[in-house]
């Protein structure tokens, strides 16, 4: 479970993540783009709100083009959802948090010579 993300549930906050692939996900037969974001920060508190997350691309995300190592910002609200799956012998299922309705998205240029996320440079 997201601990960070399960305090701010309903919430819509502000954070910061970088980008690392697009993806795919399939539907009854529609196929769609997706996007994961690793290292996502809260930028209120500095604090890693969750080690990766996939979003739907939608245009907004499109509009940016992303590559690999891109950094951006945006304001989502925390939600739950069930996470698992149903299996002929048994049911596994539990809440966890995620972002939805992601707005006000930037792509923000990193000093290579700075630590994306604060700290001293190892």
């Amino acid at each position: 479970m997201r601990a960070l993300l399960a305090q701010y549930n309903g919430q819509r906050r502000k954070f910061r993540a970088t980008f690392a692939r697009y993806g795919q996900k399939a539907f009854m037969q529609h196929i769609k783009t997706t996007l994961l974001l690793v290292d996502v920060i809260d930028v209120l508190t500095q604090e890693v709100a969750t080690e990766h997350l996939w979003f739907t691309m939608g245009k907004k995300f499109g509009a940016l083009g992303l590559v690999a190592g891109d950094v951006v910002i945006f304001e989502a609200r925390v939600d739950t959802y069930l996470k698992g799956y149903i299996h002929d012998e048994f049911d596994v299922k539990y809440r966890d948090y995620h972002l939805v309705y992601p707005s006000k998205l930037q792509k923000v240029q990193v000093d290579p010579n700075q630590a994306v996320f604060g700290g001293n440079p190892t």
